[in-house]
């Protein structure tokens, strides 16, 4: 009995369209800013920010995101100076 030991071949691997290579492009530049989900569609930006960035609009806009605006915990909440009013 021999076995045979030819080698299965893989399918080729899909490439990526140019959309696709956008979105991951887009996914970096707003990586360090923000808080993203890729395989959800979200992006969590700061309850207090005014949505001016042009990548997280052109997600918004051509790929379908979700913008979600994250609220602060009292942990989160940092105060800086404080009046006893009487």
């Amino acid at each position: 009995m021999t076995k045979n030991k030819t080698k299965q071949k893989k399918p080729p691997k899909r490439k990526r369209t140019s959309d696709e290579n956008r979105r991951y492009k887009l996914h970096q530049k707003i990586k360090g800013l923000f808080e993203y989900h890729g395989k959800q569609k979200t992006v969590i930006i700061p309850w207090n920010y005014d949505l001016q960035n042009e990548f997280v609009i052109e997600l918004r806009d051509k790929f379908r995101y979700n913008i979600q605006y994250s609220i602060l915990t009292p942990n989160e909440i940092e105060v800086n100076d404080f009046k006893i009013l009487n």
